[in-house]
């Protein structure tokens, strides 16, 4: 017999002879409502009742019925629904048939879930079988006891159950089974760093979420107006973009490569939740994306490993939108990108546009036509001989203990390789404070980044001891759009992709030991204002400096980059592993977007002006996936044109010294407030 169960509340079911029997499905189900719920809450594909007598012959028709080939007739299964892949399959049968080795090879070999015996639950044992991992258990199991499953109830219109990152464990949209893989081409340098991260378990999720304003028409129309809305303009902003219509194949190998993929089905991608008036929105959003980013992407060579939750106050006139995507694909200029397209979609600004079906299943086929290249093809990377040396001695010799090298790096942040946990410290500034603030910037030379360089220097130079940290490195990650010329149909201001680089900063022991010494200086001043003072000097001095080491990439462009190094890495799952028997070496890192445009005009006061007849964002966030061997802490900036800037200070929980993070985000927020109500200090 052979129940099929689509995630819905139906079951269908094949005999023997083909012939469907749905009063014998449903006395199953209903002998078994347990069985049923947990099908129902996982989203088991399709379940495989054997029967005692040559089960493994009975799994071999099923899979000539299912893979639509000729010997289909001669099996007598014409009845069976064709699908396109086992995985998902649950198979019930006795348990002398369970054990039996020919029936445990065949269904490793279909990528079977799992076999048990329905008529004895404590025979029940999920087995760790295929890419969908569950612990044994003893009977069988609750819809909250599953690993990465949300049991709460699927919306309207969804056809599968939403999990994190829109891990689903149901039919997969890339290619049938069997079928040779269509590869675009290799990950580049980047890509292949990204994808080594994900592979080993060191790096997740990145998220860019943005708070959109309904308009009142649609707002007054009901939930399935806001749902089409919304829906159609995903799919819009899919279509797009090809690297949100690719998978990963190989990815834990040493040369993984994109690969087309025929359909991007968006229940697989999207998920709804809607929260009652008086639930913390806040509160459920930023525990939503820390559940998200620290979840890592499965199933990816048959769908695009991005995914979407949409949250909503029931009754409220604003939704979130958190878009989180696998670094391989894109950068986060990238996430920025993606939700502005999605305004323009919303607000109709686009013509032209390809609506999708009442399915929600996009063809994808013709994304290879498109799909951008590497970034090192985009654009040239020269290095010299002399650069290549430096950088290769840094990775077989590491800095001699004590040394200049070496007392800057981040010994007070012990490396410990353990599934990311990232904890979040939100900062927040709003506009007319943040125009004072890059006034400021402005006076001294320097630029918001650079500003919050000179902060966190000064913050961390006081919450740690000149024992603990002598000296530090920090990191900015640069956006490399700007040198990457158009050619072609390629605009790299316009594309999704990998097109980031960083530079690097360092607070040798003489100019923390300087920073030290004001800090000291500080603390004997009588009045607040001139504590202040004195800090502020430590920190405009530090934020001069590094806005002259970004200066200085720009001005020398892609030459002697890392980037034009990263090829000579044979592997970087190897590389991986080897960092993380070193110490850390960087302190912090600052990625900032810069300013989404929201759809909001403004006035001479900085003062936005809101239209409720159309779509537009009133904030955003920018989130990172703790990094297990990056910097200790990373400081991610966006804002929305006319509103508040947002920072996301993100560290590994249990693992990075909370009161040592907490501290740096508390100093961050009372310095841009100081300098942001009192004006530009000196």
């Amino acid at each position: 017999m052979l129940p099929v169960c689509d995630s819905t509340t139906s079951l269908k079911l094949a005999g023997r002879n083909g012939k469907l029997r749905p009063r014998s499905s449903l006395k199953l189900a209903l002998q078994r409502p347990t069985l049923l719920q947990t099908l129902l809450t996982i989203n088991v594909r399709q379940v495989i009742v054997l029967p005692s007598e040559r089960p493994v012959a009975k799994l071999r028709s099923i899979y000539l019925a299912s893979a639509g080939s000729d010997d289909e007739q001669r099996e007598g299964n014409r009845h069976i629904a064709p699908l396109k892949s086992h995985r998902r399959s649950l198979v019930l049968c006795p348990p002398a048939v369970a054990s039996g080795e020919q029936t445990a090879q065949e269904t490793r070999r279909l990528g079977i879930l799992a076999v048990v015996d329905p008529r004895q639950p404590s025979c029940c044992g999920w087995r760790d079988w295929g890419q969908f991992r569950v612990p044994k258990l003893s009977k069988y199991p609750s819809p909250a006891s599953i690993p990465n499953c949300d049991a709460s109830p699927a919306r309207r219109g969804d056809t599968a159950m939403a999990v994190p990152n829109g891990t689903r464990p149901e039919r997969q949209s890339g290619m049938s089974k069997g079928a040779k893989p269509r590869l675009i081409r290799k990950l580049g340098c980047l890509e292949l760093y990204q994808a080594s991260l994900h592979v080993l378990g060191m790096y997740c999720g990145t998220s860019v979420a943005c708070t959109y304003r309904i308009p009142d028409k649609i707002a007054s129309t009901g939930e399935e107006a806001l749902e089409a809305a919304l829906n159609t303009a995903i799919a819009q902003t899919v279509l797009q973009y090809p690297v949100l219509q690719v998978g990963i194949y190989k990815e834990d190998s040493r040369r993984p490569s994109y690969m087309q993929l025929d359909t991007v089905d968006l229940n697989q991608h999207v998920q709804w939740k809607t929260l009652e008036s008086e639930d913390d929105l806040d509160a459920a959003a930023l525990e939503t994306l820390i559940t998200q980013i620290d979840t890592k992407f499965h199933d990816i060579e048959a769908r695009p490993p991005w995914c979407i939750t949409v949250l909503r106050r029931r009754g409220s006139q604003a939704v979130e939108v958190n878009f989180v995507w696998h670094h391989a694909l894109a950068d986060g200029m990238s996430g920025k990108m993606f939700h502005e397209t999605l305004l323009r979609h919303l607000t109709g600004a686009d013509d032209g546009s390809v609506t999708p079906g009442e399915s929600r299943i996009l063809d994808v086929s013709g994304s290879a036509k498109r799909f951008p290249p590497p970034m090192e093809k985009m654009v040239k990377y020269p290095v010299s001989f002399g650069y290549v040396l430096s950088e290769l001695w840094k990775e077989v010799r590491p800095p001699k203990a004590g040394s200049a090298a070496d007392q800057v790096l981040a010994h007070w942040a012990p490396l410990q390789l353990q599934p990311p946990e990232t904890d979040i410290r939100r900062v927040r500034l709003s506009n007319e404070r943040l125009r004072i603030v890059l006034a400021a910037c402005r006076q001294h030379n320097t630029t918001l980044t650079g500003l919050l360089h000179g902060i966190i220097a000064v913050a961390l130079s006081s919450l740690l001891s000149k024992k603990q940290a002598p000296g530090f490195l920090a990191k900015t990650a640069m956006n490399m759009r700007v040198l990457t010329p158009a050619s072609g149909s390629l605009v790299p201001k316009e594309t999704m992709a990998d097109i980031v680089s960083v530079v690097g900063h360092t607070f040798d022991p003489d100019a923390t030991a300087a920073i030290r010494s004001k800090i000291e200086t500080a603390a004997s001043e009588s009045s607040e204002q001139s504590r202040r003072g004195t800090l502020a000097e430590a920190i405009w001095a530090s934020a001069v400096t590094a806005r002259q080491d970004i200066k200085k990439v720009l001005d020398q462009g892609t030459k002697d980059n890392i980037i034009g190094v990263m090829g000579f890495v044979p592997d970087w799952r190897d590389h991986g592993r080897s960092v993380a028997k070193k110490p850390r070496d960087s302190a912090w890192v600052i990625t900032n977007l810069g300013v989404i445009d929201g759809g909001l005009s403004g006035e001479d006061g900085g003062a936005c002006i809101r239209r409720d007849d159309n779509w537009h964002i009133e904030g955003g966030t920018f989130s990172i996936n703790a990094q297990t061997t990056g910097a200790a802490i990373s400081v991610c900036v966006i804002a929305v044109k006319h509103c508040e800037l947002v920072l996301d200070v993100c560290w590994q929980r249990d693992v990075i010294d909370s009161r040592i993070a907490e501290g740096v985000a508390q100093a961050t927020e009372d310095w841009l407030t100081y300098l942001g109500t009192d004006g530009p200090r000196t």
